[in-house]
C-alpha cells in the first residue's frame, strides 16, 4: 500500500512537470489518502501489537485485580515504553 502512495507521488510529480493540473490534483489526493490510511493501519496493527503482548503475558492492566496493580499513569508508561521499544 506505501507503494501505491508512492507511485501517485512521482505521477504527481511528473504531471507537474508537464504541466497537467488536473492530473496533478487528482494524483495528489489519491497519494494523500492512501498515505493516511495506510498511517490508520500502522497504528492499529501497532495497538494490536502491544495488546498482544500484555494478553501473551497474562498481565491484567486493565482491572487492577489478580497479577498487577497499575495505577492509570503506570499503565500508560508502560504502553509508551512498549511502543517505543517497538520502534527501534
Amino acid at each position: 500500500m506505501f507503494r501505491w502512495a508512492f507511485v501517485f507521488l512521482i505521477v504527481t510529480f511528473l504531471a507537474g512537470i508537464f504541466a497537467f493540473a488536473g492530473l496533478v490534483l487528482a494524483a495528489a489526493a489519491l497519494a494523500k489518502l492512501i498515505f493516511y490510511l495506510f498511517l490508520v493501519l500502522f497504528l492499529l496493527a501497532l495497538i494490536a501489537g502491544l495488546l498482544e503482548k500484555i494478553a501473551l503475558r497474562e498481565y491484567d492492566v486493565f482491572t487492577g485485580k489478580d497479577k498487577v496493580g497499575l495505577t492509570v499513569r503506570e499503565k500508560l508508561g508502560i504502553l509508551a515504553k512498549g511502543f517505543l521499544k517497538r520502534l527501534s
